[in-house]
């Protein structure tokens, strides 16, 4: 039998806490052929990536492998000094990173990246490292590759910065990549072409992968085998078919069973209706927002982002706003809340005219809408205390009297499911789950009429994300709230919303029912958003490369 291209052998990985040392993972033991795709499985703080960073060199400072060996190619990487493994790093072991943008060095053109992997690890000359660096991103699919290659990452979408880290990944012909999270942070129909490149590139040069993700759904899409960690252990091991449709791992089951599930629901039948005279909370008319881009020649043009869209908001709903990146749908909810400027149309909530406010007028109508970003961790302030933060807009916009809000506190931790005694916490003492519930908290101490939830889940493990789910509906249905729910992946709008708007360069393509949506949208653009979900239900057209 051939021997395994990387063993894993009862590894033990513990980080340094004060006195002690803590385990992260713990007699883990797996193993990678060549040319297959093992999908290692788990929520944050499962190991999976500390074990990726093991695989490396990487550990952290505080890091250290306490037990077990790693052996590549029948060399065990544990013993090896630093110049051994770095002639493995990089050239025959490669990683891509979850988020480009810090992992891509920001004053220097991704071409120079490229081709310094290139200098270092193969010894090219300047000007064969460059072609070299040229025909990497024409391969991942860079368009206008020559003028492209010149660029600096921050002029990149999310997922042409990705295609160059997988480039830059790849430079050196690597026998094993490790893909870390490489698209959570990506449109659907983006994380797609991803996945349809990665295998492609699996098949032609027999290179082996480890996927790290949360997401069951992606196993399904990606994988060969699946290794399930759960906090620092292997629970379960086996072909990813099998796992998927018979798993034995309490843990595994529920990481299943929180896989948003695309259904197609049959639309309403259309029966004769009185005609509905309740007006909308939230009505937008022809909202347009441009933004001034810098042209050659000091010759200034206006981007419109947002090309006058129109839509409406009813009590108690949940209206979804879905796209990719780039089609306007946040830069229209964050106009709404007058956070950007719009340059035309209307926006009226609760019978308030919003772009006619100013001053004093536009600060207490703020009061009536708060928004949930995407990463709680940015979007809270370090230096306060939880109980601070959702304080904050109840002192700045004085909407409940000071001797009440104390209690008022008290009671959003008690709905959004956090205990009291955390309110004297900081966000880095919170998970990512909980922050993500104090933002809640914090969004609702106005009291508000309208809630943005912009891309409120998205960066969350799917466990997670579906506990924030559910919250955001026990609230509405407690509190008739009303959402603006902005967001590229339809799995999740499928289980929240009542309405869809399908946006698009700026436009609003299509709009209606979320039923009609998912049984018969009568746009491409939609039916392509919606094949891009990655589904534990969809049969694969393409099966991943096999050994």
């Amino acid at each position: 039998m051939t021997s395994p291209l990387l063993s894993v052998e009862n590894l033990r990985i513990e980080l340094a806490a004060r006195e002690w040392m803590v385990p992260v993972v713990d007699d883990l033991s797996i193993y990678l052929n060549a040319g297959e795709t093992l999908s290692i499985v788990g929520e944050s703080g499962s190991g999976k990536s500390m074990t990726a960073l093991a695989v490396m060199g990487l550990l952290p400072s505080i890091g250290r492998i306490a037990q077990g060996r790693i052996l590549f190619e029948g060399r065990d990487m544990t013993h090896m000094d630093d110049a051994s493994l770095r002639a493995i790093r990089g050239n025959q072991i490669s990683m891509i990173f979850q988020e480009p943008m810090t992992s891509l060095n920001p004053v220097y053109t991704v071409g120079e990246q490229i081709a310094e992997v290139l200098r270092l690890h193969k010894g090219l000359s300047n000007q064969d490292a460059w072609s070299r660096a040229i025909d990497l991103l024409d391969a991942v699919r860079i368009p206008d590759v020559r003028r492209r290659a010149k660029a600096y990452p921050h002029e990149m979408s999310g997922g042409q910065r990705q295609r160059v880290m997988i480039a830059m990944a790849l430079a050196c012909r690597p026998k094993i990549l490790i893909a870390d999270e490489p698209t959570t942070a990506l449109d659907v129909t983006v994380q797609a072409e991803i996945f349809e490149l990665m295998r492609e590139l699996a098949r032609e040069t027999r290179t082996a992968t480890i996927l790290i993700t949360h997401d069951m759904g992606v196993v399904a899409e990606m994988a060969n085998r699946v290794v399930v960690m759960y906090r620092g252990e292997k629970v379960e091991d086996g072909e990813a078919e099998a796992v998927i449709q018979r798993p034995q791992h309490p843990y595994t089951q529920t990481l299943i069973a929180s896989v948003p599930h695309l259904t197609t629901e049959a639309a309403p039948t259309v029966a004769t209706q009185a005609p509905n005279t309740e007006k909308p909370l939230l009505s937008v008319r022809d909202l347009t927002v441009q933004f001034p881009v810098k042209k050659r020649f000091g010759k200034r043009e206006m981007f419109t982002a947002v090309n006058g869209i129109s839509f409406d908001v009813m009590r108690g709903k949940t209206l979804a706003i879905v796209g990719e990146s780039g089609s306007g749908k946040t830069t229209a909810a964050l106009a709404v809340a007058r956070l950007v400027d719009a340059q035309a149309g209307q926006v009226t909530l609760d019978g308030t005219d919003m772009l006619g406010l100013e001053g004093e007028d536009l600060r207490r109508a703020r009061a009536k809408v708060q928004v949930i970003f995407q990463d709680p961790y940015s979007s809270l302030n370090p230096r306060l205390r939880a109980g601070d933060i959702v304080r904050e807009p109840l002192d700045n916009l004085g909407t409940l009297p000071a001797s009440e809000r104390d209690d008022r506190i008290a009671e959003l931790f008690d709905k959004v499911g956090l205990h009291r005694d955390q309110m004297r916490l900081f966000p880095h003492q919170f998970s990512g789950g909980q922050r993500q519930r104090i933002s809640i908290a914090r969004a609702l101490s106005t009291n508000p009429s309208l809630i943005i939830c912009d891309e409120a889940v998205s960066a969350l493990d799917v466990v997670i994300q579906a506990q924030i789910l559910d919250l955001l509906q026990d609230l509405q249905r407690d509190l008739n709230l009303t959402y603006l729910f902005i967001s590229h992946d339809l799995g999740v709008v499928q289980q929240v919303c009542d309405e869809i708007a399908v946006m698009y360069m700026g436009d609003v393509v299509e709009f209606g029912d979320r039923q009609t949506i998912f049984s018969n949208p009568s746009q491409a653009y939609t039916r392509n958003l919606l094949a891009a979900v990655p589904t534990i239900d969809r049969a694969r057209n393409d099966s991943p490369a096999t050994p």
